[in-house]
């Protein structure tokens, strides 16, 4: 970007940002969407599943990056 000239950054920055805000506003609203109609057809049930997966998700994240960031035993040469 050193090379670049101030006008077409700032256009191709303007079009990242609007299309990485649409894009997860719709996937945002079309996934919330959905949730709310499994939750309205299976009642309870769904709600205790959606909150299960999310809970799961949570702590397979939070273990993968506590994995990344231990120190590693150094090998004996």
């Amino acid at each position: 970007i050193n090379e670049m000239r101030f006008r077409q950054f700032f256009f191709y920055n303007a079009l990242g940002g609007i299309t990485w805000g649409v894009t997860y506003g719709l996937v945002g609203y079309f996934a919330g969407s959905a949730a709310a109609d499994v939750i309205t057809r299976f009642g309870i049930y769904a709600l205790v599943a959606l909150v299960i997966l999310a809970i799961g998700a949570f702590l397979f994240l939070r273990s993968r990056e506590r994995r990344a960031t231990a120190p590693r035993p150094e090998k004996p040469e």
